[in-house]
């Protein structure tokens, strides 16, 4: 029997991977074992979820970062070649006010990293700066034949690729998102094998990251094949029973992004309930508010809002917000959040790209609240980003820029889902192929 690490970091990771049909097929794999590696914290946990006869938890140990290599490896921020670079020093510069001298360091970087031997250069140099944990323990236990690091970006993973490779064991990584390759910053190391979403994503590791074609599998997206699967979806009547909305009544299912990207977007969700309440639309309607389950920012914040039910729909097995999970009842909810909506709003967020799965009209927003933000600090940026660029110029989202606009585009989408601007004009291939739903493209037995 062959032994096979896999890291498991967070409620991201366990959906993508484990709670999909691709831990199923590992799992029934006779001749394989595996450890899962997982914080102390959530071990417990993860072994209720995910253990069986072949499956062993052990506690992977985290790392701290020493001040030195936390001042180092904030530099690999910046050595990244892409639009989403400059933004975010353009950010940094603005909220720090002014700090020149680590604006022209992180330019500096910036402006060197365009030449491929200098991000090479930078990633050997910032290997002296790497904190080092042994996992000889490990090792000598299990003798892996193979190690699945899950978060490229986590030390806790660099550290076992390090640890892999030092034993002549291969080592797989991922991109652990569909912006991973160009907004986290410069890899700190390359694995044997990378996996990512699809070929615009490979072809960001190649580029930006100095992978080697012959390196990168192309998995599509995995946890999108939950979409399609029968019996996920419930009658529209008996969902709106389940989180109180009333069923005579349009439905905007508005999905937050976190506090910490977007300060006031509760202030988004407050214009909108004040824009039914005053009979600024066509339609009654109501909002159905969705907190992002890793981040706080709207929960407490819509107690006056008439109109709007925040659905905080995750499941919590720790005491903080950062533990979330997104179990098989979490997935479904939000699967019927979606399908059931009349128009999706969100900020630059992946929940565009879900919206499209079921052709319904997304509106993204540009503004924020009501404050008048300098660009810099502003969510409009995030639509100049490089992963998102391509939605922001497809045409498939409309995005507002005003409270006027976001009051027109709703009425607009309320009345008429199928305009221009929305997901359901843009053809199904165009976008499986442009925006990562790789698998969606050639399914054929789609239920919805």
């Amino acid at each position: 029997m062959q032994t096979i690490f896999i890291t498991i970091h967070d409620g991201e990771i366990a959906k993508n991977i484990f709670r999909t049909d691709v831990w199923k097929i590992l799992k029934a794999s006779p001749d394989l074992r595996f450890v899962l590696l997982a914080q102390s914290l959530k071990k417990e946990y993860y072994e209720r979820q995910f253990g069986g006869s072949n499956v062993i938890v052990e506690e992977f140990p985290e790392i701290t970062l020493s001040v030195l290599a936390r001042s180092f490896h904030a530099l690999f921020r910046h050595a990244l070649p892409v639009t989403s670079t400059r933004l975010w020093q353009e950010y940094m510069l603005c909220e720090s006010k002014k700090n020149i001298l680590a604006y022209l360091v992180s330019r500096t970087v910036y402006i060197l990293a365009h030449i491929r031997l200098m991000r090479n250069m930078f990633r050997w140099i910032g290997m002296f700066f790497l904190p080092v944990q042994s996992l000889q323990r490990l090792f000598d236990q299990y003798h892996p034949k193979l190690v699945f690091a899950t978060n490229i970006l986590a030390y806790e993973d660099i550290n076992l690729i390090r640890e892999a490779k030092k034993h002549g064991v291969r080592a797989v990584s991922m991109s652990k998102s569909w912006d991973t390759m160009s907004s986290k910053g410069l890899l700190r190391i390359i694995p044997d094998y990378f996996i990512v979403q699809n070929n615009n994503v490979k072809d960001e590791a190649v580029r930006f990251h100095n992978f080697r074609d012959s390196q990168i599998f192309v998995s599509g997206m995995p946890q999108y094949d939950t979409y399609f699967k029968r019996g996920m979806l419930v009658p529209r009547e008996e969902f709106f029973r389940s989180v109180g909305l009333d069923f005579k009544k349009k439905f905007i299912f508005y999905c937050a992004i976190g506090d910490w990207l977007a300060p006031d977007e509760h202030e988004v969700v407050e214009i909108i309930d004040k824009a039914i309440e005053a009979g600024h639309f066509k339609f009654p309607a109501q909002i159905l508010a969705r907190p992002h389950p890793k981040y706080r920012g709207i929960d407490d914040k819509l107690k006056n809002c008439r109109h709007t039910i925040v659905d905080r729909a995750a499941s919590y097995p720790g005491a903080r917000v950062e533990d979330w999970e997104f179990e098989e009842k979490d997935i479904s909810h939000l699967i019927n959040s979606i399908a059931h909506c009349d128009v999706l709003v969100t900020t630059a967020s992946t929940m565009s790209i879900e919206g499209c799965i079921f052709n319904k009209p997304v509106i993204n927003i540009a503004f924020d609240g009501y404050q008048k933000k300098p660009y810099e600090l502003s969510v409009a940026r995030f639509y100049d980003q490089h992963h998102y660029k391509p939605i922001t110029m497809s045409g498939g989202v409309k995005i507002v820029k005003s409270e006027e606009e976001l009051v027109h585009a709703l009425n607009d989408y309320l009345q008429d889902p199928s305009l221009e601007g929305c997901l359901g004009k843009i053809s199904k291939n165009f976008w499986a192929s442009r925006f990562w739903l790789g698998p969606l493209k050639s399914r054929k037995n789609r239920e919805f």
